[in-house]
């Protein structure tokens, strides 16, 4: 496999994995992390997969629930063996993260 194709696996891997995270809903706001803009990275190296994501408040009394079901939908995929989620508090999340399907929903 030559590196454009790697690249190219690559690519598909990562937008699979957002694909899955907009299924992700956050109970409490009831709008999805990726239009939330709750997720910052995502890294695949091999089989593994690094989330790197904040929540809207780092107090957030359902972070483990959200953390459980961003692992289980990414784990659903067959390319990745391994998932990682890092949860950060910088850079601070604010609502200008959020898209405009976000700012809708929650009438912002």
């Amino acid at each position: 496999m030559d590196e454009l194709d790697q690249v190219s696996i690559y690519n598909s891997t990562i937008t699979r994995v957002m694909e899955c995270l907009s299924h992700v809903v956050d109970p409490e706001l009831g709008v999805d992390v990726i239009n939330l803009g709750l997720i910052y990275d995502v890294k695949i190296n091999d089989r593994n997969c690094d989330i790197e994501m904040t929540l809207t408040n780092m107090g957030c009394p359902c972070a483990n629930e959200l953390v459980a079901n961003v692992k289980r939908v990414v784990r659903t995929l067959y390319e990745l063996d391994n998932v990682t989620v890092n949860l950060v508090s910088t850079p601070v999340w604010t609502r200008e993260r959020m898209t405009r399907i976000a700012r809708i929903s929650l009438g912002v």
